[in-house]
Order: C-alpha cells, then sequence, then structure tokens
C-alpha cells in the first residue's frame, strides 16, 4: 500500500502559481506545505509504509495530481 499526501493548489489553469486564499501574509498553500511536511514525519516515524509528499513545489495542475494517484 503507498501513502500520499497531496499539498493542495499548485499551477494555475495559466500556468503560474495558485496560493489559494492569501490574506495579509498567509498563503493558504505554504500553510499547507508546512502541515504537510510535519505529517509526513509523523506518519513515517509512526507507521510501518512510508508517505511520500505531491505537489509540495506546486509543480502539478490538480488533473495531473489526480492521474497520478489513480
Amino acid at each position: 500500500m503507498s501513502i500520499c499526501f497531496i499539498v493542495g493548489h499548485g499551477k494555475s489553469k495559466a500556468g503560474g502559481y495558485d496560493p489559494g486564499a492569501v490574506y495579509k501574509d498567509y498563503h493558504e498553500f505554504k500553510i499547507a506545505k508546512e502541515i504537510a511536511k510535519y505529517a509526513q514525519i509523523y506518519y513515517n516515524n509512526t507507521y510501518d509504509e512510508l508517505c511520500e509528499l505531491m505537489n509540495y513545489d506546486a509543480d502539478k495542475y490538480l488533473t495531473e495530481r489526480v492521474s497520478a494517484v489513480n
């Protein structure tokens, strides 16, 4: 079995970066990246199977993420 945390957002339809919701210096995607990083560390230290992060660098469109997971 494979476990994968997919960090939300990424490329926009226009090909640029989509930060998600933004309020001042708080970007939804940046916060999600930090949460996913710590969740991966916890998971990998707790369970036998390893967890991987996908889209950590906002390099995939939503359709690419879905295809990769399936």
